[in-house]
C-alpha cells in the first residue's frame, strides 16, 4: 500500500513537472518543443483524466520539419510514436468507443492530426513503428 502511494506521489510530481515545462515552452513562443516529453505529458494527463487538448493542437499545428529536428534518434522516434499511439487510441475511444466496433476500420481510419496531416493507427503501426507498411509482416 505505502509503495502504490509512493508511486503515485511520484507519478503526480512527474505530471506538475511535465505540464510546467510544456506551458513555459508554450508560453514563450518556443519553437523547440521536447516532443518526447509532450508525448510523455500525453499520457501522464490521460492517466489523471485532465484535459489535453492543447497537447493536441500543439502535435496538429507542428510541422514535419520540427519533428524531424527533435526526434533525432530512432529511439527517439521510437518512443514519441509509441507514447503517441497509445494516448490516441485512450483519447478517441474515451470519445467515441462505438468507433472500436469495426476494429479494422478503427485501426485503418485516419483520424489523427500531426504536423498537419491526417494519419490512422495502422500507418504509426506498420509505417513509424515496425517500419513495414505490409501490416501483416
Amino acid at each position: 500500500m505505502k509503495l502504490r502511494l509512493y508511486f503515485l506521489a511520484a507519478l503526480f510530481a512527474l505530471s506538475c513537472t511535465a505540464k510546467t515545462n510544456l506551458q513555459a515552452q508554450t508560453e514563450a513562443g518556443d519553437k523547440s518543443v521536447d516532443f518526447n516529453e509532450l508525448s510523455e505529458s500525453f499520457l501522464h494527463k490521460i492517466k489523471a483524466e485532465e484535459d489535453t487538448q492543447e497537447i493536441q493542437n500543439i502535435l496538429a499545428n507542428t510541422t514535419i520539419k520540427e519533428l524531424d529536428a527533435a526526434l533525432d534518434t530512432n529511439d527517439k522516434r521510437l518512443a514519441f510514436w509509441l507514447n503517441i499511439y497509445n494516448a490516441y487510441i485512450q483519447v478517441i475511444l474515451q470519445n467515441n468507443p462505438e468507433l472500436y466496433d469495426d476494429r479494422g476500420s478503427f485501426f485503418k481510419l485516419e483520424q489523427i492530426k500531426i504536423a498537419g496531416e491526417m494519419v490512422s493507427f495502422a500507418k504509426i503501426e506498420h509505417g513509424l513503428i515496425r517500419k513495414s507498411q505490409w501490416e501483416y509482416g
